[in-house]
């Protein structure tokens, strides 16, 4: 099974927080964040990973080599910003030879990823994937989606002033292969997941809620809380040695 980790954005909204170390790099617990998605990821059978980078490619160079993860994982730097969707297509190839995941490197969270890879291994025809959620009150900070009553995915109202749920997007998504068709139409200009590709896949994917708690540590507010909050968080965060 194979994953594309999304790595590249720059952090802006972090400041000096993160002293200047790329977002999913930044310490969580006395390890960097993205240690324990990829931990969570090989112990539900990913054995190649690819990261795309952009900020400082090389400490992700030297994250890798500094913990002894037993899968394949590539580096796939980016001189100029290619976007979500934009990444995915041009990994598409390579990870479409079975079901594989996309997701963001920079949150951390409570579940174990086994419940959203086993309802969509088992799930028919007509689901092509399933997209993670969790429960959030930020509606204006979150993207939050609406499922009909099969729990597949409608759609999604991208932080608007108004509310439309509680249910957020946790930018986890465990795909079929037959998703390629829709991510090979997307035009030069439709580069974002959540804006241009979830929008064609409605009633296509399975919506599955996330256990506990996820933190996206994109701002110094976040950082504290998933630092604070990070030894009361369940075993499927803390205990992965």
């Amino acid at each position: 099974m194979k994953a594309l980790i999304l790595c590249g954005g720059l952090g802006k909204r972090l400041g000096n927080s993160a002293n200047g170390t790329p977002k999913p790099l930044v310490d969580i617990g006395g390890k960097p964040c993205l240690y324990y998605t990829l931990i969570k990821l090989q112990r539900i059978g990913v054995s190649e990973l690819v990261l795309n980078t952009h900020y400082k490619p090389s400490y992700f160079k030297e994250f890798t080599e500094s913990f002894d993860f037993n899968m394949e994982i590539k580096l796939s730097y980016e001189p100029e910003l290619l976007g979500t969707a934009g990444t995915l297509k041009k990994h598409l190839n390579w990870l479409n030879s079975g079901n594989f995941w996309v997701m963001h490197g920079d949150n951390i969270f409570d579940d174990d990823l086994l419940t959203l890879h086993q309802k969509i291994e088992k799930s028919n025809r007509s689901v092509i994937g399933g997209m993670g959620v969790f429960w959030s009150k930020n509606h204006n900070q979150v993207g939050i989606v609406r499922k009909n009553l099969k729990g597949r995915f409608v759609r999604i109202y991208e932080k608007k002033d108004f509310k439309h749920g509680y249910l957020a997007n946790a930018a986890t998504y465990y795909f079929k292969p037959e998703i390629s068709q829709f991510v090979r139409i997307l035009k030069s200009s439709e580069n974002d997941i959540s804006i241009h590709l979830l929008p064609k896949l409605a009633r296509k994917l399975q919506v599955i809620k996330l256990q506990g708690s996820l933190i996206d540590i994109g701002t110094p507010e976040s950082l504290t809380k998933a630092r604070e909050s990070f030894n009361t968080m369940t075993p499927g965060v803390k205990n992965l040695d």
